[in-house]
């Protein structure tokens, strides 16, 4: 008994295709070719290599006596520091007396040297005006003695003069000449003084009265210009009898 037919002449089968030969190797058509799948396989243990146990890194022996080293160092530091600040302390208010020294010297030596300066101009100034300066000083000891106001004459006279004869010898030595050759009448500087530097000579006439007769005498006086930039008088001839 045959299968059933079909138009066109298909085969009944679908696998296999009449007239179509199969080509070696291959799978009938409609049946794919699925391999079975491998069996299992279990994987492959790895075996982990053996590490060395851990070991604290080795520290480099310690020092014996190092903590004293280092505070004999900072002992040493600290120790020249002081000295240096000490040092430094001592250079600065060394330097600074020095320099009040030489700022009080300085001061000293120009207060000095402007009292010079002033004594040397006063000087220079009684020197031009010498003439008639030393002119008056012998006109007031001469007022004076005309009065017999022996102290007030006296004060005209320098300091030199006066360390040679004191104010009581030089009042009684002119009250003895009131008594033995008269009182002064008359006292003049009829001349102009002759001044050299800081001296100065003026020609004094002198003249006296006793028992109504006048004599006159003529002589020279000597001034000089003292600290205080006066004239006074430090000499006076014998002649004159005044001293």
């Amino acid at each position: 008994m045959s299968g059933p037919q079909y138009p066109g002449g298909y085969p009944t089968d679908p696998n296999s295709q009449q007239g179509y030969p199969q080509q070696p190797g291959q799978p009938p058509y409609g049946q794919p070719s699925y391999g079975q799948p491998p069996a299992y396989q279990p994987q492959q243990q790895y075996q982990q290599a053996p590490q060395a146990p851990y070991q604290q890194p080795a520290q480099p022996p310690r020092r014996s006596g190092g903590g004293k080293t280092v505070f004999i160092v900072l002992g040493v530091i600290a120790a020249v520091l002081l000295v240096a600040c000490v040092g430094g302390c001592f250079a600065l208010g060394f330097a600074g007396r020095l320099a009040v020294n030489s700022a009080a010297t300085k001061i000293a030596t120009s207060a000095s040297s402007i009292e010079t300066q002033a004594a040397q101009q006063e000087t220079a100034i009684a020197t031009e005006a010498g003439g008639p300066l030393a002119s008056l000083t012998v006109e007031t000891f001469c007022a004076s003695v005309t009065t017999q106001q022996y102290s007030a004459a006296y004060q005209e006279l320098s300091s030199n003069l006066q360390g040679q004869v004191s104010q009581s010898k030089f009042t009684s030595d002119n009250q003895g000449f009131d008594t033995s050759k008269g009182q002064v009448t008359n006292c003049t500087a009829p001349g102009n003084p002759s001044v050299n530097g800081t001296t100065a000579t003026v020609q004094v006439q002198v003249t006296r009265s006793l028992n109504g007769q006048d004599t006159t005498a003529t002589g020279q006086m000597t001034l000089t210009l003292d600290s205080t930039g006066a004239w006074k008088i430090d000499s006076i001839d014998s002649s004159l009898n005044l001293l």
